[in-house]
């Protein structure tokens, strides 16, 4: 497929009839979400959607072109920037409709994370369908956003619950720490974890499995967790004790401790 020279993001389809989407800044050591970044993904996901309707198209990996890293977040200079309600709406739309269209995409999407995936990076990864993540102890995924008062407005806050469950999401959304590979593979964030060496081959492999009919077991949540989580009076006391625990760390400050 034709692409611009050095776009980013940009898209190619390997010998498997695999797309990869790689986030590659070369103006930035990390991948960040800025407005510009996010109406190129807008194009490929269109161009995706004609590639799958044309059959030749069979998967989708988003992944980093970074050493170290997947996508640090969204653009915090130009979340400073906003200066009315109409421009944080607007900005706010533009990644809701992204990641919308993220989702949507009717072959399997795969989100391949190794190194910090942080806010709109980590919302990005929850719209696809599948995410794995490497071992390496750079491997963190969360949404510090919260920290500074800037609430995940791309879809993070009602897609990370509905995936995980309300009780491991609420200290991720409220006090904004990001968990390490194997925790996030505990709580049922990815669903795969990874070796670091060799992992785009490792994460190719793994993706061929998935369209040629290995799609990975869903895990059944415990019974407790159902009891809590799916009933009015289990999450009440579960949000309870999720805002003593944030109003004690953030000394009643929050949601900018």
């Amino acid at each position: 497929m034709a692409q611009t020279p050095h776009a980013h993001p940009s898209l190619q389809i390997d010998e498997h009839g695999i797309g990869w989407l790689t986030l590659d800044d070369p103006e930035r050591r990390m991948n960040v979400l800025t407005e510009a970044v996010m109406h190129r993904l807008a194009q490929l996901i269109e161009e995706t959607d004609r590639l799958v309707a044309a059959r030749e198209m069979r998967a989708l990996i988003v992944w980093s072109g970074k050493p170290d890293s997947f996508v640090a977040g969204a653009d915090v200079d130009a979340i400073a920037q906003i200066g009315d309600a109409a421009q944080g709406e607007k900005a706010s739309r533009l990644g809701q409709a992204v990641f919308l269209d993220v989702e949507q995409i009717e072959i399997p999407t795969v989100a391949a994370i190794h190194g910090v995936c942080l806010g709109g990076g980590t919302e990005l990864s929850l719209a696809c369908r599948y995410r794995i993540a490497s071992d390496s102890p750079k491997t963190r995924i969360g949404l510090p956003e919260v920290q500074l008062g800037i609430l995940p407005a791309w879809g993070g806050t009602t897609r990370l619950p509905r995936l995980v469950g309300l009780q491991a999401a609420l200290p991720i959304l409220l006090a904004g720490e990001p968990v390490s590979a194997s925790k996030a593979r505990r709580i049922g964030l990815v669903d795969e974890m990874l070796p670091a060496p060799g992992f785009k081959d490792r994460v190719r492999e793994w993706t061929r499995a998935i369209v040629d009919g290995g799609a990975p077991r869903s895990r059944k949540r415990p019974l407790f967790k159902r009891l809590v989580e799916d009933t009015a009076p289990g999450r009440a006391l579960m949000l309870a004790a999720a805002r003593r625990s944030v109003m004690q760390k953030s000394g009643g400050h929050y949601p900018a401790p």
